[in-house]
């Protein structure tokens, strides 16, 4: 007698676990409208773009990319930008506060990636920290005057 309880306890927790694995997915996001999960997938996107933007300035100035592939680039990622502004603004949605302060975020990203990186080495050029004693392209001592 005490098998068979045991047996419809586990049963039971085996059912009670799997259950919600087959419910349909709708059900679960039935809150939210087709639109607003539109609106929200082009912020997202609208925050990538702007994202990779601030990684191909960092590039650019770490020497990794040159000018002409960062502006290709970056060109690129403006114009999906610019894409994304109009299909958000078409679809009712204002520029939000989100898109103001991740433009803010990524200016000040800007600013402070420019003052750590003013450092070049006088033999060849490479940009390094300002932090930098020796440069990590050639080795040279770098000036302790410069910014």
């Amino acid at each position: 007698m005490i098998e068979i309880i045991a047996y419809i306890l586990m049963v039971l927790c085996i059912a009670y676990v799997l259950v919600p694995l087959f419910r349909p997915h709708h059900r679960l996001i039935a809150h939210k409208s087709a639109n607003q999960n539109q609106w929200h997938e082009w912020l997202y996107r609208k925050r990538v773009a702007l994202e990779i933007i601030a990684d191909l300035e960092f590039d650019r100035q770490t020497g990794k990319l040159s000018d002409d592939d960062y502006r290709a680039l970056k060109d690129h990622q403006q114009r999906l930008m610019g894409q994304l502004d109009e299909k958000l603004n078409r679809a009712g949605g204002q520029k939000d506060e989100l898109s103001k302060r991740l433009m803010a975020e990524i200016d000040k990203a800007k600013q402070q990636l420019a003052q750590q990186l003013q450092q070049t080495c006088p033999q060849c050029g490479y940009r390094s920290s300002a932090k930098a004693k020796f440069c990590s392209q050639c080795g040279a001592k770098l000036d302790d005057k410069q910014p």
